[in-house]
């Protein structure tokens, strides 16, 4: 199958689903739809029979994946992919649909007749950053406002040397793999505005869940040993265990695993703790760190 063959059965596929998922008592339907990094919205309007307007039912959930597949389809190696895409489709089997490829999308939260976009929500920046790594664009196909979001300075984390009871820590692989991911989500906040937003806690509770369910227990033990402990070692809660089974499930199993895995909760929280401490702020001089002031 061509190109345009493939472009045009996946159009087919989204009208014919929607018409098929929207029931009947509708003239028309207006809808659209956004796709930026991971995250989609869909939204729309009905025209009825008798002429008036009504917010469209709350979509399928596969209309989701025909969006995402036809925004796949379309994508090209040197335009990228489009960002808003518009249905019009009638109860009759007609449509036609429409894309923006470089207009700055919003999260469609409300539409208007004729399937103009009446309110919608900014997208994250770094979001829209993220979305132009999956579908790159050549400088001539980039708008200027994405042009603009490219060259914002990024942070800066002196974290070279870590504080002396956290070295052990640093000589970890997998500690330094976290410390990326916390890295990456300051760096989005920053990016976002929102990093007086982004609780120390918080991260550390997400990225306690994410080890747990990626690494195996003979892992998460190494991860552990080498957190600084006030107490005598505890080595022996491991005994019996399985080391390759999966860490979340091994706490399950083996409660006896749960202060260490506190112990681990709060490793991280200090490394978030630490990391934002070091960071310094684009267009910042001197070595001013968020929520340090300097007389």
């Amino acid at each position: 199958m061509g190109s345009m063959e493939a472009e045009l059965a996946a159009q087919n596929e989204v009208a014919a689903l929607t018409m098929r998922t929207l029931g009947e008592g509708w003239a028309t339907c207006h809808d659209v739809f956004v796709e930026v990094a991971n995250t989609q919205q869909l939204n729309g309007i009905l025209s009825t029979f008798d002429g008036q307007s009504v917010q469209r039912p709350t979509p399928a959930i596969e209309l989701y994946g025909a969006w995402s597949r036809l925004r796949g389809v379309m994508a090209g190696a040197d335009r990228g992919a489009w960002l808003t895409g518009h249905l019009k489709v009638s109860s009759d089997g007609r449509y036609s649909m429409d894309f923006e490829w470089d207009e700055r999308p919003v999260w469609p939260s409300s539409v208007g007749t004729g399937g103009a976009v009446q309110q919608g929500r900014d997208i994250e920046r770094s979001a829209l950053l993220a979305d132009l790594l999956r579908y790159p664009r050549i400088p001539e196909m980039t708008p200027r406002w994405l042009e603009e979001l490219q060259s914002l300075p990024a942070p800066e984390f002196r974290d070279a040397v870590w504080p002396s009871a956290m070295l052990k820590m640093q000589e970890n692989s997998d500690w330094m793999v976290i410390a990326e991911g916390v890295k990456r989500l300051l760096r989005e906040a920053i990016l976002d505005d929102e990093l007086d937003l982004l609780d120390d806690d918080e991260v550390a509770d997400g990225l306690l869940q994410d080890v747990l369910n990626q690494v195996d227990a003979g892992r998460l033990r190494s991860i552990v040993s080498v957190i600084p402990s006030e107490g005598t070692t505890q080595d022996h809660v491991w005994s019996g265990i399985d080391p390759s089974v999966n860490a979340g499930q091994a706490l399950i199993e083996y409660p006896q695993l749960s202060p260490q895995i506190a112990q681990f909760r709060d490793a991280l929280e200090g490394l978030v703790g630490f990391e934002r401490s070091v960071v310094r702020l684009p267009g910042v001089d001197g070595d001013r760190s968020p929520g340090v002031d300097r007389d």
